[in-house]
C-alpha cells in the first residue's frame, strides 16, 4: 500500500469518556432465508475469470456504473515475503482481463472516489510511508502524495515484512478521504493530494491503526489498533469511536482477538459499525458495535471470510466457515440480525463488492471454490430491498 503527505493542524485526543470493557453476552439472531422463488440455490453467474497465474490480492472496485472492475492481482506463486502487485482491469460484460502495470510493494488496497479509482500502498516497509495514487483509465497511477509519517506495524520476519497496516475512510460526497499514517489520522483531499487535517490517536501510539470505517459526513469515525491488554496474553483488540468535530474519544473498548493474524474487517453503517476479527485459535467471529457508546452484540455464529462491504444499512459477508453468504442488518428496534442466503451458496472466500441493480451480489472470489473469479449471486428480497 503506498504514501502520506504534509500536515496542517494537530489536535490531541482527550481519555476516553467511557471505559474500555470486554464483549458483552448479547447474542444477535440469525435466520436463513429462501431463494426469490422458494426453490433450488438462487443462480450463481461466473462473469471472469482471472488468469491462472494470478489472484486477487484486495478487494476490486466497480467502476463505469458496475459494467467495470479494478483489481490488484498477485502471482499465485509468489512465495514467502510476496511478489509485486499488478493492476488491472475486469470487462463484466465481456470478462475480459487486462493486466497492467507493477504496484510499488507488496501491500496495497483501491477506493473509489467521485467515479475515480485510487490507490494507497506501503512502500518501504518496515520504515516506509503510505502513498496516495489516482488510478485513470490506463491504469498507469499518478502520484498525488505521499504522507509524513513512517508506518510502525511491519515487523521484519525471515522471510519477510509482516503484519503491515493501510487503513482509510472515505467521506461520503465529498473528495476527501481519512487515512491512517502511524498514530496519526489524516484528512486528504483526493483532488491535490493536500492534508486537510491532522490529528493524534493516542491510544494508537503502540501501533498503526489497522482499520477505518465511517457512514456519514458528520460521524463518528470508527476506528481499530492493535494496544496490548493487560493480563491477555497476544489479545491486542481495541475499537474507538471518534467525533470529527472536535477529534475526542466518544468511547473505547477491546475486543477478544489479535489483529496480527491478518485479514479483519470493519464497515460502518448509519446505526453503528460492523467488525469481523480472529484467526489463529480464536476462530473468526462478527461483532455489531451500537452508534454512541459501542455497545456490542455478538452475531451467533463464525463468519467465513473476514471480508466485509455496506450497502445502505446492509452489511454483506461471508458466514459459516464455507463461504456462505448472509447480510446483517439491525432491525426498526435495534436488533443486530443476520439473513443466510441459500446453504446451496457456496463460494469459498471472496470479497463482496456490491448490489447490481438486478439485486445480485458481486463477489470476488479466492481460495478453493471458484478461485479467481468475479460471480454474480442472486440473493434474497429480505436482504436486497434494505440495501
Amino acid at each position: 500500500m503506498v504514501a502520506f503527505a504534509a500536515i496542517s493542524a494537530v489536535f490531541f485526543l482527550p481519555l476516553p469518556q467511557h471505559g474500555v470493557s470486554n464483549r458483552s453476552n448479547q447474542t444477535a439472531s440469525t435466520s436463513v432465508a429462501p431463494n426469490e422463488r422458494g426453490k433450488g440455490a438462487p443462480s450463481t453467474i461466473i462473469l471472469a475469470r482471472l488468469p491462472e497465474r494470478f489472484s486477487f490480492a484486495s478487494a476490486p472496485v466497480l467502476v463505469s456504473g458496475g459494467s467495470e472492475a479494478v483489481a490488484l492481482l498477485e502471482p499465485t506463486e509468489a512465495g514467502f515475503g510476496g511478489s509485486p502487485l499488478r493492476l488491472a482491469s475486469i470487462e463484466l460484460q465481456t470478462g475480459r482481463v487486462t493486466v497492467g502495470p507493477v504496484v510499488a510493494g507488496n501491500t496495497a488496497t483501491l477506493f473509489t472516489g467521485s467515479g475515480q479509482v485510487f490507490l494507497l500502498n506501503l512502500f518501504g516497509t518496515p520504515i516506509g510511508h503510505v502513498e496516495l495514487w489516482r488510478v485513470p483509465s490506463d491504469l498507469e497511477p499518478v502520484l498525488l502524495a505521499r504522507l509524513p509519517f513512517t508506518e510502525k506495524t511491519t515487523t521484519i520476519a525471515e522471510f519477510g515484512p509482516t503484519n503491515p497496516a493501510i487503513a482509510d475512510a472515505l467521506v461520503p460526497g465529498k473528495d476527501q478521504e481519512w487515512i491512517a499514517d502511524g498514530s496519526h489520522i489524516l484528512l486528504v483531499s483526493l483532488a491535490e493530494g493536500h492534508i486537510v487535517e491532522s490529528r493524534v490517536v493516542p491510544s494508537a501510539t503502540e501501533g498503526n491503526i489497522w482499520g477505518l470505517a465511517l457512514a456519514t459526513t458528520s460521524g463518528p469515525l470508527y476506528a481499530t489498533f492493535c494496544r496490548p491488554r493487560p493480563g491477555y496474553l497476544g489479545d491486542c483488540g481495541t475499537i474507538a469511536e471518534i467525533n470529527l468535530v472536535n477529534g475526542s474519544v466518544i468511547s473505547e473498548r477491546w475486543y477478544n482477538g489479535a489483529e496480527q493474524f491478518g485479514r479483519y474487517g470493519i464497515v460502518a453503517t448509519p446505526a453503528g459499525t460492523w467488525l469481523s476479527a480472529g484467526g489463529g485459535g480464536n476462530g473468526v467471529w462478527l461483532d455489531f458495535f451500537s452508534k454512541s457508546g459501542l455497545r456490542v452484540t455478538q452475531i451467533d455464529q463464525l463468519i467465513g471470510f473476514l471480508s466485509l462491504v455496506s450497502v445502505g444499512h446492509v452489511v454483506w459477508g461471508s458466514f459459516g466457515g464455507a463461504g456462505l453468504l448472509g447480510c446483517s442488518t439491525v432491525s426498526a428496534t435495534g436488533v443486530p440480525y443476520t439473513t443466510m442466503v441459500d446453504r446451496n451458496v457456496i463460494l469459498g472466500a471472496g470479497y463482496p463488492l456490491g448490489l447490481t441493480s438486478q439485486d445480485r451480489l458481486l463477489v470476488a472470489t479466492w481460495g478453493q471454490v471458484q478461485a479467481g473469479a468475479l460471480v454474480a449471486v442472486s440473493v434474497p428480497r429480505a436482504c436486497a430491498s434494505r440495501g
